[in-house]
């Protein structure tokens, strides 16, 4: 029946299959196995129940429909279901990548009732194609030229050579290999259908992903420049601040002088009216007692002098007054006219003037430190004194979405539930304690407790030193 390198059939039950009501077990030897009998005693239905099981319909077992499988008793109706088990040798392991483990026989069974048609092997229901996989696996098909039935032979012998090769090339397996072959070609024609639609899409996707790296690439060199745009920003107001406050200082030292030598002359005014006064009540006695005289005469030209040296002196104060307005108003304007050290930019004072839940401020607005080290402050934060502070990432995401939504620009978040300042260098506490060195700047900030890690993170171990 089948070459013994693979399987065979070991042994065949029936029950309730067309002639056969009872449970009928036929065994097969090794080698050949004939069964012998008159007409009509159910040979063929044998080999009807070897087909049945493998999986042929009901056309092809010499009957209309399924249910006129069933047994059917003279003068009675057909049995409820019938079902045929088929026993193959598995010794050589042949059907080991089916099963969970290893077992000298394999079993497969078949069973009808009205209707339904199930299968099964090893007692467990299985789908009729794994039957079919299994069967394969041995060269089995089902369809094919295995089970020679009578008057196959005649008809073999009768078709046209083309046919008999077909039919020759069936029975040794070639049609077998020749559809799967078709099939493998087909499928792979698919993948590579497959294949080339994936190296197109991934082709795109590494254009994509180049363009992605280039946009990246742009997006860290603009933000470097912003940093870059940001710490120059601040330093130029730096310089700005510092030349104005020097200016003012200096305005201010002239303006101390200058009432002071205001107040020198009018104290000089006033000797110099008190002389007058005194020489003119001499003058007057001298004229009344002798006359005029050498005295009479020094005492006269003093008093020109006097009075010439009044008359400067007053001059002088007066345009030392107008030299002090000019610079008190030049004052005012310098103290007008002084840019901020610190202006957010416009997506920042948006955020800003939400009042959201959970912003705490800009960064730069939230500290402060004695007025000497204002200025390294302001230095050291850079353009981290716009980043707002926000109590947890979420509020920073809302806001965020807020920016996007209404276009109003980007800004930089610093979400305190996920902040986690960078430890102190140990370069940098070698310097604590150093001459001129104040210390951690971070340190020396007055801030609310809340906001302190922000600080740690954006100023990390940046020193104070006196300048």
């Amino acid at each position: 029946m089948m070459s013994p390198a693979k399987t065979r059939i070991k042994k065949l039950i029936i029950q309730g299959f067309k002639s056969f009501r009872k449970r009928t077990v036929i065994p097969f030897y090794p080698g050949f196995t004939a069964i012998v009998g008159e007409n009509g005693t159910g040979k063929s239905n044998i080999i009807d129940a070897i087909t049945f099981v493998m999986g042929h319909r009901s056309r092809a077992l010499r009957a209309g429909r399924m249910e006129h499988l069933l047994h059917t008793p003279p003068g009675g109706g057909p049995v409820p279901q019938a079902e045929v088990t088929l026993v193959l040798d598995n010794s050589s392991g042949i059907f080991d990548e089916f099963l969970p483990e290893h077992v000298d026989e394999v079993v497969i069974s078949r069973r009808i009732s009205r209707g339904t048609s199930t299968y099964k092997l090893m007692g467990h229901n299985v789908p009729a194609h794994q039957v079919e996989r299994l069967l394969a696996a041995a060269g089995i098909d089902p369809d094919g030229f295995y089970i020679v039935e009578q008057g196959m032979v005649t008809e073999v012998l009768e078709r046209t050579p083309k046919r008999r090769r077909e039919i020759l090339e069936e029975v040794a397996g070639i049609a077998s290999y020749e559809e799967r072959k078709a099939k493998a070609v087909a499928e792979l024609g698919r993948v590579k259908e497959r294949l080339n639609a994936a190296r197109i899409l991934l082709a795109e996707r590494r254009r994509h992903l180049v363009e992605l790296h280039r946009a990246r690439e742009l997006a860290l060199k603009y933000k470097e420049l912003e940093g870059e745009r940001e710490r120059l920003a601040a330093a130029l107001r730096y310089l700005q601040w510092r030349d104005l406050k020097e200016e003012e200082k200096r305005i201010k030292e002239e303006i101390r002088s200058l009432k002071g030598k205001a107040g020198d002359l009018a104290r000089r005014v006033e000797e110099l009216d008190r002389a007058v006064e005194e020489l003119e009540w001499e003058l007057q006695r001298e004229r009344q007692d002798e006359g005029p005289d050498q005295e009479y005469i020094r005492l006269v030209q003093r008093v020109e002098r006097l009075r010439g040296e009044l008359s400067s002196r007053e001059a002088e104060a007066k345009a030392k007054e107008r030299e002090l307005r000019t610079l008190e108003r030049a004052l005012a304007d310098l103290e007008r006219y002084t840019p901020p050290l610190r202006r957010h930019p416009e997506p920042v004072q948006e955020v800003l003037s939400l009042k959201m839940e959970g912003v705490l401020g800009a960064l730069g607005d939230l500290g402060r430190v004695p007025e000497e080290l204002s200025l390294a402050l302001e230095a050291a934060l850079g353009g981290h004194a716009h980043d707002i502070v926000v109590r947890s990432r979420d509020v920073a995401l809302e806001c965020i979405r807020y920016l996007k939504e209404n276009r109003v620009g980007r800004a930089r978040f610093l979400p305190l539930d996920k902040l986690q300042p960078p430890p102190v260098s140990p370069q940098a506490r070698e310097l604590l304690g150093r001459k001129g060195v104040l210390g951690f700047l971070v340190d020396l900030l007055e801030c609310d407790p809340e906001v302190l890690p922000a600080f740690r993170y954006v100023l990390a171990d940046t020193l104070a030193v006196e300048s």
